[in-house]
């Protein structure tokens, strides 16, 4: 590890941003720092070579001119690549509006020059935390300014469901491919719809089951093509959604 610098910060304790932690550093090659957790919001963005950033037991590579993003509370790594070691420049903080960083990936690709001018708050005596607390606001704009509203991200998860409810799906992955994180993804997913994602799934699955024993599948059938393996799991799911069993529910339909 070589050239480390930090800047001293006071913790004023702003309301919406509140910078506490800013500095560079150019590291050795295979540095590592961690595991280790952290009470605030932690930003690394990479001005010169490579590494690897691990969270909840994944890979992240990141490159130059990319952020990765650490959250309270979150054990993490990073380490810097053998041939190509990182330099990057980190700002800590806490705040109200800290959490929307929670609906961005762990690693942002992102043109900006503000975590360069946030090194400037050296030459700053009386004004420091105020002026990384400007620069914090104009990153959170470059952030979210373009990004998708929530109603987007819902829209994404309900049509990815709707077309591939036959297949075997994870929540999990459905958050990967839609870009956000799990737990907000979740969160305003049943604010937006009052159902969970796996809700929503379940309910897609047993109306498209219901939909082909009325059209005369057999229960075997209808529960592969919604994208049931297991017939009895199926039969248990519908029976509570529909009070009835599916053969039950085929055959009313039948004598109509």
């Amino acid at each position: 590890m070589y050239d480390l610098y930090e800047t001293a910060i006071v913790n004023r304790n702003f309301s919406d941003l509140n910078p506490v932690s800013c500095g560079r550093q150019d590291c050795a090659p295979s540095h590592s720092f961690g595991p280790h957790m952290r009470d605030y919001y932690l930003l690394h963005y990479v001005t010169r070579g490579c590494g690897v950033f691990y969270r909840d037991g994944s890979a992240h590579p990141v490159r130059q001119g990319q952020i990765f993003i650490i959250r309270p509370h979150e054990l993490t790594t990073y380490t810097a690549d053998v041939r190509r070691p990182w330099s990057y420049i980190w700002v800590g903080f806490t705040g109200a509006l800290a959490a929307q960083l929670d609906a961005l990936p762990p690693v942002v690709t992102l043109s900006t020059s503000l975590f360069h001018e946030m090194l400037e708050c050296e030459r700053l005596r009386r004004c420091r935390e105020e002026f990384l607390a400007s620069k914090l606001f104009a990153l959170f704009t470059q952030f979210f300014e373009s990004a998708p509203a929530p109603n987007d991200y819902v829209r994404q998860v309900c049509d990815y469901i709707d077309a591939n409810y036959m297949n075997a799906i994870a929540i999990r992955d459905v958050a990967r491919l839609v870009g956000v994180e799990r737990t907000y993804l979740a969160k305003i997913f049943k604010e937006k719809t009052g159902r969970s994602m796996q809700d929503y799934l379940i309910d897609t699955r047993l109306s498209k089951a219901a939909e082909l024993l009325e059209r005369g599948y057999t229960v075997a059938e209808s529960a592969a093509i919604a994208g049931y393996g297991d017939s009895f799991n199926f039969s248990k799911m519908f029976k509570r959604r529909y009070g009835v069993s599916p053969s039950a529910f085929k055959g009313k339909k039948a004598q109509k």
